[in-house]
């Protein structure tokens, strides 16, 4: 949305008030002289005008203004004063800048905040908020200060400008400071590391204004990337193992205290292939640690596995199926999400009858009855007409062909009508025949199950049990049995339930996948179609962790470029089938029967040989003793 008139709010932009040693005294001479700049203050404003046009502009189009000059002097604060009333009036078309009030009311941080400071008590004094959503967007700070500066003593205010933006989770923060000349502006950024693997703000100069108002060097944006460069320091993480995210092969190595320094082929899964290459790109060698109980998180106090080593400073970072979503996850940071899944209900489907038992009833009443009378009214047809059309064995005879066996010829009745009223009950068996083998292949291609819930509610109301680690808001705690157990063992339990108990877990949709994909010939494991919710996968940082940021944006390239979706279909590559359901059945084609039409055309080729071998064998005697030999 482009701005053709600058919209400015100002209703007083001094955040801590006037100086408190006579500022107040100065409120008839601050707009005496508002005309007039100096040097120092015109190359300030003009190269914050600079900046706020040429790269803020082009990413935003609202700059929020916040100052404070806490005591300071009369000729710093009307320094400060002007700085702003430039900015005010040569920002650009595109740039609409708001000035916050000075109620003390605590007010939200906006993406791009220009912050005008005399010194580091100013910026820390400032009354904001930043929002909990440091992992969907980030913040920027363009902190001016005011206050000029010697060779000595501005490396200082710079780290601790940086610092104190860090601990309200604006890690993308740029500094700029004027030196000893007018035209000496500097412009200052930071790392996170520095060559001997120590965290911590290492402060350095990013870019420099020249004579003419231009910066020295080209950039294309004016935060540098929050970049990390591990110069194969050695970064602890805390792995919690579930498949198909994180596998490793050699588990019982890194339940040490010290671990294992991870390699490429040791470790498997979504989670594990996204740390390798997190480590490659950034260039950190992996010490891996697996706590040996699982990882839950109950609150601030109350963890368990990975994050208790997170929490008790053991390790970096945690990975391993660790939800994003969780409620609770303000305890500490979190990554940008990688990975989105389905959490699930899990319930053992079972056979609402024995497939085969149900072979002895494959049709209905009507069918049976209509069956029973028809072989009534041939039996005593036949009884009648036995004489007349001249039949031998006529009942042996019918239940021979019921079972598709062949009847003598000389059983065969001579006259005509006799010979039509066995065509016609042959042709009623093998519809008949016919019919049950196609229920038979359907009973076996489908058996039939118990209807299971579809809902919550329906749970609930059907007593079902829910088999967890821990009891849960959205289930009643009074049928909530609790073991603390990986999902596969959880797994195992209700499948070694007995028979009609209702028993049902959680999980996430992919470890029932990869589980029915490794049991394919014996689990009997299904999920609710209603899913509890939405579970988000991502990295657990201690709080005001300095991998955080530069892992997120590692993180967001990879989802960007399609990585993240290569590594999910090779671990994911088999979909869940529910064989309930009908509309998931593969539909019966030609394709399906390639193998029964070659099985026959062979065996019809091989009884043409055997014709044809017979009618030889009739004309040679030769060939006809060989063969009676081979038999």
């Amino acid at each position: 949305m482009n701005f053709s008139i600058i919209s400015v709010v100002i209703l007083m932009a001094v955040a801590g008030g006037p100086d408190a040693a006579g500022a107040a005294d100065f409120g008839d001479k601050i707009h005496t002289n508002s005309t007039k700049m100096d040097l120092f203050t015109e190359c300030l404003a003009r190269s914050v005008v600079y900046l706020a046009n040429n790269f803020i502009a082009t990413q935003i189009n609202t700059l929020v203004i916040r100052q404070s000059c806490l005591n300071c002097s009369y000729p710093l604060y009307e320094r400060q004063r002007k700085l702003i009333d430039y900015v005010l009036q040569h920002s650009g078309p595109k740039l609409a800048v708001h000035i916050t009030n000075r109620k003390p009311q605590v007010q939200e941080i906006s993406h791009y905040t220009l912050f005008v400071v005399n010194n580091v008590e100013a910026f820390r004094k400032q009354n904001w908020s930043v929002p909990d959503r440091v992992t969907e967007h980030y913040y920027h700070f363009l902190i001016v200060v005011s206050a000029r500066f010697q060779e000595i003593g501005f490396e200082y205010i710079v780290r601790e400008l940086i610092l104190a933006s860090f601990h309200v989770h604006v890690p993308n923060v740029i500094v700029v400071i004027q030196r000893t000349e007018p035209q000496d502006i500097r412009i200052y950024a930071h790392t996170f590391f520095d060559a001997d693997c120590k965290p911590g703000v290492q402060i350095y100069e990013y870019n420099r204004f020249n004579a003419s108002g231009r910066l020295m060097k080209s950039i294309l944006q004016l935060f540098p990337p929050l970049s990390f460069t591990g110069n194969n320091c050695t970064v602890r993480v805390s792995a919690h193992q579930v498949p198909p995210y994180f596998m490793l092969k050699n588990r019982k190595k890194a339940m040490t205290e010290k671990g294992i320094l991870l390699e490429g082929s040791e470790a498997r899964g979504i989670d594990a292939e996204l740390l390798l290459l997190l480590a490659k790109a950034m260039r950190f060698r992996i010490q891996l640690l697996m706590p040996n109980e699982s990882t839950q998180l109950y609150g601030e106090a109350n963890v368990s596995g990975c994050l208790a080593q997170l929490a008790a400073g053991k390790a970096d970072m945690a990975i391993g199926s660790l939800s994003g979503s969780d409620k609770r996850r303000n305890f500490f940071s979190i990554s940008a999400v990688y990975h989105q899944c389905y959490f699930v209900f899990v319930l053992r489907s079972q056979l609402a009858s024995n497939r085969y038992n149900h072979l002895l009833l494959p049709f209905r009443r009507k069918i049976w009855y209509a069956t029973g009378i028809l072989l009534l009214s041939l039996l005593l047809f036949i009884g009648i007409l036995r004489r007349q059309i001249l039949l031998n064995y006529p009942l042996e005879s019918l239940l021979v062909s019921c079972f598709g066996c062949p009847v003598a010829t000389q059983r065969l009745a001579t006259s005509f009508w006799g010979r039509y009223i066995f065509v016609n009950w042959l042709l009623l068996t093998l519809v008949l025949r016919c019919a049950y083998q196609a229920k038979l292949f359907d009973v076996l291609r489908a058996p039939h199950y118990i209807v299971l819930p579809e809902c919550l509610q329906e749970m609930i109301e059907q007593n079902y049990t829910l088999v967890s680690s821990s009891y849960h808001d959205f289930y009643p705690e009074y049928i909530t049995y609790r073991m603390n157990s990986t999902f596969q063992e959880r797994y195992r339990y209700l499948e070694n339930a007995a028979l009609g108990k209702r028993l049902a877990t959680i999980s996430l949709l992919n470890n029932l996948a990869y589980w029915n994909r490794k049991h394919r010939n014996n689990s009997s494991l299904t999920y609710m179609r209603e899913p509890i919710y939405l579970y988000q996968l991502a990295i657990y940082f201690p709080k005001l962790s300095l991998y955080k940021y530069a892992i997120d944006r590692k993180i967001n390239q990879l989802l960007s470029s399609g990585v993240m979706g290569h590594i999910e279909r090779r671990y994911l590559s088999v979909n869940y089938i529910d064989m309930r359901e009908s509309h998931h059945l593969p539909k019966i084609t030609n394709d399906i029967f390639v193998g029964v039409y070659k099985v026959i055309v062979a065996l019809f080729i091989l009884s043409m040989l055997l014709f044809i071998l017979e009618r030889l064998s009739m004309k040679w005697q030769g060939l006809r003793q060989i063969i009676e030999w081979m038999q």
